[in-house]
C-alpha cells in the first residue's frame, strides 16, 4: 500500500536492476511486508538460513532499514555476513560495500541513524497516546467484556453489561471469585473475575501507561473518558476495598520442606506438596500439570505428565542425605583445579591490544599506498577475525569462582538448617539449592524415584 515509486515491486525491480549492472547471478529474491521493527519475518528468516549455508556470495538490500530499525539486531546481522564471508551491498545508500573500509564506517553511521530515528518515532507515538489518553479516548485496542467498539469510541454491549453488574453485585454480596467464574463460565477463572473488579474503565474512566516498560519514565494517567459508566464509582471503591481486605487461607503446604524448589523432570513444571485430605497421613509431592484449572488447562490440554507423586517424608531425607555427603565431600577437599581461562585473561587483553595496533599499521600502510587494495584486504580480514575470537573469549568469559568462600558457605548453611522449622530450613535450602528435578514412574516402588540438585553456588 505504499506510494507507487516506492512499492514492493518497484523496490524489487531496483534491485534486479542493480544486480545486472554488477553482472551478478539472482540466486533468490526475498520480500518481507512486515515492519523491519520486527525480527522473525518469514522472509528474514529464510535469509538467515541461506547464509548460514553459504548459499550466496552478495547480498544486495534496497536499503538497511529493509534488514532491521534495530541497531544491536543490524550489527549482529553484519556479523552473521562477515562470518560466513557475505559481501553486503545497498541498491540506494552509496558506499554501503562493507568490503571497503571506506563502506564500513559509512555502515557503522548509518545503523547509529537508523536506531536514532527508531528512537525518535517511538517517542512521538508515546507523546500522541499519552495526549489522546489524556482526552478521554481509547486507546487499549481490544474494548473491556461490557463494552463494544465503534467510530473508536465505547459503546455499552447491553447483555455483555449485565454480566459485568452481576458480577460486582454478586462479589459485594459476599459470593467467592471462584464460584462467580462457575456462574457465568468464565474461561480465564478467578484472574479474570479480579481483573474485571479492578477495571475503573467500568467507571467512566481510561487508564494509559499502567503497564511497567523498561525506561518509559512516564507516570500512569487515569482520566474521564468519552464513554458511559456501567459500575458506578461508589460500588467501585467498595470493591476496591474489599478486595483489600481478602487474606488468603494459610495453606498446609508450609509443612513441606522442598516447595519452590522441585521440578518434573518429564515436562519441566513445578512439583509442590499436595493438600487435601487424602495426603494428611502421608503428604506427598506432585507436578503441577494434574491439577490445573481453566485457562491452564487449555493450555496443556494435549500434554500429560507420567510423573507419579513421591511421598515427601522419603524425598525429603533423600535430599538431605545427599547434602551430606555433598558436605563431606566438600570437608576434604583444599582447591578445585579451574580451566587456564579464568588466569590468562590479561594475557588475552595483551593480544587484542597488540592484533589492533598491528590493523593500524596495516591501514596506515593502504592509505599510503604501500599496499594493494588485494593484499591489504587479505590481512585486515585474517586481523578481524583473530581480534573477534579473542573479543568474544572476554566477553563470555565464567567468573573467577572463589571456592574456598563458596565451600564455607555450603557447610555453614546446611549445618544452620533445623528439621523442626520447616519455614527457615526452606529458606536456607533455596540459597544452597538451584533447583531438584525429580522423576517417579507410575506403579513403581515409593522409594524408586530419579533426582538431579543443581546447587546455586560451586
Amino acid at each position: 500500500m505504499q506510494e507507487k515509486s516506492n512499492s514492493l515491486e518497484a523496490q524489487i525491480k531496483q534491485c534486479e536492476e542493480f544486480a545486472n549492472l554488477k553482472n551478478f547471478e539472482i540466486v533468490e529474491i526475498l520480500t518481507d511486508v512486515e515492519s523491519g521493527t520486527k525480527d522473525d519475518r518469514s522472509g528474514y528468516l529464510r535469509l538467515k538460513e541461506l547464509i548460514k549455508n553459504k548459499e550466496f556470495d552478495t547480498l544486495i538490500v534496497y536499503e538497511t532499514s529493509r534488514i532491521s530499525r534495530k541497531l544491536i539486531e543490524l550489527l549482529l546481522f553484519i556479523e552473521l555476513l562477515q562470518t560466513n564471508e557475505i559481501d553486503f551491498i545497498s541498491a540506494t545508500e552509496t558506499g554501503y560495500d562493507t568490503t571497503t573500509p571506506e563502506g564500513k564506517f559509512a555502515m557503522s553511521i548509518r545503523l547509529s541513524m537508523i536506531q536514532f530515528e527508531r528512537d525518535n518515532i517511538a517517542k512521538r507515538v508515546t507523546e500522541r497516546l499519552y495526549f489522546k489518553a489524556s482526552k478521554g479516548q481509547w486507546l487499549n485496542g481490544k474494548p473491556p467484556r461490557g463494552y463494544i467498539l465503534q467510530d473508536k469510541k465505547l459503546i455499552i454491549d447491553e447483555p455483555e453489561a449485565e454480566i459485568i453488574r452481576d458480577v460486582f453485585k454478586r462479589f459485594l454480596d459476599g459470593e467467592s471469585m471462584y464460584r462467580i467464574c462457575e456462574l457465568h463460565d468464565l474461561k480465564w477463572g478467578s484472574k479474570q473475575v479480579k481483573r474485571i473488579l479492578t477495571n475503573p474503565t467500568y467507571t467512566g474512566h481510561i487508564r494509559y501507561g499502567n503497564r511497567k516498560h523498561t525506561g518509559n519514565e512516564k507516570k500512569d494517567i487515569l482520566v474521564k473518558g468519552l464513554h458511559k459508566p456501567i459500575i458506578s464509582e461508589e460500588d467501585f471503591n467498595q470493591t476496591r476495598e474489599l478486595l483489600k481486605q481478602i487474606k488468603r487461607t494459610p495453606s498446609k503446604s508450609n509443612r513441606y520442606l522442598l516447595n519452590g524448589l522441585l521440578k518434573c523432570k518429564n515436562c519441566g513444571n513445578s512439583v509442590l506438596g499436595l493438600s487435601g485430605k487424602q495426603y494428611e497421613k502421608y503428604p506427598h509431592y506432585g507436578c503441577i500439570l494434574k491439577r490445573l484449572k481453566f485457562s491452564d488447562k487449555l493450555t496443556y490440554r494435549d500434554q500429560d505428565c507420567g510423573t507419579a507423586n513421591i511421598r515427601s517424608d522419603i524425598l525429603e531425607k533423600a535430599i538431605i542425605d545427599e547434602l551430606k555427603n555433598i558436605v563431606k565431600r566438600l570437608e576434604g577437599l583444599e582447591e578445585i583445579e579451574y580451566n587456564n581461562e579464568y588466569i590468562d585473561l590479561s594475557k588475552i587483553r595483551k593480544n587484542v591490544s597488540k592484533l589492533k595496533s598491528k590493523r593500524e599499521r596495516i591501514l596506515d600502510a593502504y592509505i599510503d599506498g604501500n599496499l594493494n587494495k588485494e593484499v591489504y584486504s587479505k590481512r585486515i580480514k585474517i586481523l578481524e577475525e583473530e581480534i573477534a575470537i579473542m573479543e568474544r573469549k572476554l566477553l563470555n568469559r565464567p567468573k573467577q569462582i572463589d571456592f574456598q568462600s563458596n565451600k564455607e558457605k555450603i557447610i555453614k548453611y546446611f549445618n544452620s538448617i533445623d528439621l523442626d522449622n520447616i519455614e527457615k530450613s526452606n529458606y536456607i535450602l533455596k540459597l544452597i539449592i538451584d533447583k531438584i528435578v525429580v522423576f517417579r514412574e507410575k506403579k513403581t516402588a515409593k522409594d524408586e524415584f530419579e533426582v538431579e540438585i543443581y546447587l546455586n553456588i560451586l
